[in-house]
């Protein structure tokens, strides 16, 4: 970008805290539930949870904002072809997708996967929870926290927009008293439902990836 004469800031967006952590599954469960609710103003090192490049863009003139955006396109391309995606990053054809996804559906349609589900049910179902999977757990924790996390991200986005250091900032000074102990009483709900969901999840989970590995396995070698 520079080399074109454009101004450029690099960044590193935020990535998925549970890696960036280092923690186990049942660690991360006891401690962050999902990490939903928990983990709203969470920032790993180094990283940025807006890109600072948006603020430089939105200052420009509507022809020269097409400009920076083609040639922000064309870099990110260029370093991709260069340097590759990064970890957990996978590209392919449409109709590889496609496929791949076709293969995903029929792994889910596996006997084994729908017994271990009923199983995952009725363990959940005596911790006073109701479902399937962990995401039938989780989804009201993403609900319950939007209030939270879009009043979060709206300050930093106006920090940013005018040249401040957002780093620093902290879900709470930037809620009221009263949101603050809602707020604690869903973390509290998310991580009984995290911990419930690790401890029945092990009669889902690893049946679920041995299942989908399998058939992936058949559709890398070319069996139907």
């Amino acid at each position: 970008m520079k080399q074109n004469g454009l101004e450029f800031i690099p960044y590193i967006p935020a990535g998925e805290p549970k890696l960036s952590l280092g923690l186990s599954d049942e660690a991360f469960a006891r401690q962050y539930g999902f990490g939903l609710s928990t983990l709203i103003d969470y920032q790993a090192t180094g990283t940025s949870r807006i890109d600072p490049n948006v603020r430089i863009a939105q200052s420009l003139s509507v022809g020269a904002r097409r400009v920076y955006s083609r040639e922000k396109a064309a870099c990110a391309e260029r370093v991709r072809a260069e340097v590759g995606d990064p970890p957990g990053v996978m590209r392919g054809p449409l109709e590889e997708g496609e496929e791949i996804t076709a293969v995903s559906d029929r792994a889910n349609a596996d006997p084994r996967i729908a017994a271990a589900r009923d199983a995952y049910s009725r363990c959940i179902a005596e911790k006073g929870y109701r479902g399937s999977t962990g995401e039938d757990l989780s989804s009201r924790f993403f609900e319950d926290t939007v209030p939270y996390r879009t009043a979060y991200e709206s300050h930093v986005a106006t920090l940013v927009q005018a040249g401040k250091d957002s780093s620093g900032v902290r879900l709470d000074s930037v809620l009221t008293g009263e949101q603050r102990v809602r707020l604690r009483q869903i973390q509290q709900a998310e991580i009984k439902a995290a911990v419930a969901d690790w401890e029945c999840g092990k009669v889902l989970y690893p049946v679920v990836t041995e299942v989908h590995q399998e058939y992936m396995d058949r559709y890398l070698t070319g069996e139907k």
